[in-house]
């Protein structure tokens, strides 16, 4: 589009500053004509300034209608920008200072925002081409413009993202509804796997009050708080992850490891951890947790061959759980996370180091003060030989 270089010299005086003030018809008729060039400009060289006209409703046609009018109190005096050139805006709009060679692009980015600016676009501008300005900018191309475009990319990327989202949550639910009647007959699983052992199953009554909130400390202090899932211990086991370089095992809640040990293979990989979180979830959702906790405590490896807190019970102190002392009571809870390295018939020192670590778990969720710690800590242990 041929640039009229006439509109520009008629009014430079006022840029130069040859005359004090343009009188305020004379500033709306050169800025109107001044932001049409710009319009058409942007409009006709760039399919993303197209795109982007069109979602605000705005085509070099609509100008004069969609663009307000000044006139008196909606009108300021033009002042100077750091270029030496002027601007005006709407009252109470915020004011801009453009520098030479972005005028265009500015007064374009003003409109799809949705402001009504009418830019001062530089004299300059009306006397260079569309290009030159882009050189100046050290580009040949506009931004957004072609396959590899920034604007471009932007939407690619974003649709990308959008569709592995969608795939997540589809495969989610294809998980959830084929795994439900499992989770929901989690109980009969876990008792016949108890019972395959050579464990007993023993009811929520039967497990002593002291040996519950042993692990609960130990294990998974949000026990009766969290969802099944604790976000503050995945955050933190990530970051352990990140700075070790390897996918290590942690973060996990009692209803993780419930679900882990029950409907998962050891395998450690980031699926089977998404998978572990998804059917904690669903266990949380389906079962109190006491029942979660019963379930956890009657199959859970404590070491030795012994499956459950009761077949523990009876290899370490050679009595049912029911019967425990609190001191043996905080031995036990100790061993799940280690079990061979823990074991007290062969590593005594280590579990009892264990025990000590329990103790002051339980201390710190206010279970027990340090007195009443130490005391349980001198307690005889009576453990079989």
């Amino acid at each position: 589009m041929a640039v009229n270089k006439e509109v520009a010299a008629s009014y430079r005086p006022y840029w130069d500053g040859e005359l004090e003030t343009m009188p305020r018809a004379v500033l709306g008729e050169y800025q109107l004509k001044l932001l049409k060039e710009t319009v058409n400009l942007a409009y006709h060289r760039s399919p993303y300034y197209r795109q982007s006209f069109a979602k605000v409703g705005l085509s070099p046609d609509d100008i004069h209608t969609k663009i307000k009018k000044f006139s008196g109190a909606d009108m300021i005096n033009p002042c100077r920008g750091s270029n030496g050139k002027g601007f005006f805006v709407e009252k109470g709009w915020r004011s801009f200072s453009f520098k030479a060679g972005e005028d265009v692009e500015n007064t374009f980015l003003c409109l799809e925002k949705g402001w009504w600016l009418i830019s001062g676009v530089a004299t300059n501008l009306l006397e260079n081409h569309w290009q030159d300005l882009h050189k100046q900018r050290g580009r040949d191309k506009i931004a957004g413009e072609g396959f590899w475009g920034r604007g471009n990319m932007f939407k690619i990327l974003k649709r990308t993202l959008l569709l592995v989202v969608v795939a997540c949550i589809l495969l989610m639910l294809v998980f959830i509804e084929r795994e439900q009647p499992v989770v929901r007959s989690l109980p009969v699983l876990v008792k016949s796997r108890v019972e395959d052992r050579g464990g007993t199953w023993v009811p929520p009554a039967q497990i002593p009050v002291p040996l519950q909130k042993a692990v609960i400390a130990t294990e998974d202090r949000s026990f009766y708080t969290n969802l099944g899932v604790s976000f503050e211990g995945i955050a933190r086991s990530v970051l352990v992850d990140l700075l070790s370089g390897s996918f290590q095992e942690g973060g996990s809640t009692i209803t993780q490891e419930l679900a882990r040990n029950q409907l998962l293979t050891p395998e450690k990989t980031i699926s089977r951890k998404l998978k572990e979180m998804v059917l904690a979830l669903m266990i949380t959702r389906d079962f109190s947790k006491q029942d979660i906790l019963n379930m956890y405590l009657n199959s859970v490896y404590f070491g030795h061959g012994a499956y459950g807190a009761d077949a523990a019970a009876r290899t370490y102190f050679g009595r049912p759980v029911s019967a425990l002392s609190f001191a043996q009571c905080t031995l036990l809870a100790g061993l799940p996370q280690a079990p061979s390295y823990f074991d007290p018939l062969k590593n005594y020192q280590a579990a009892r180091e264990r025990q000590g670590q329990v103790l002051q778990s339980m201390v710190q969720a206010g279970d027990l003060d340090q007195s009443g710690a130490g005391k349980i800590w001198r307690a005889p242990l009576n453990l079989r030989r």
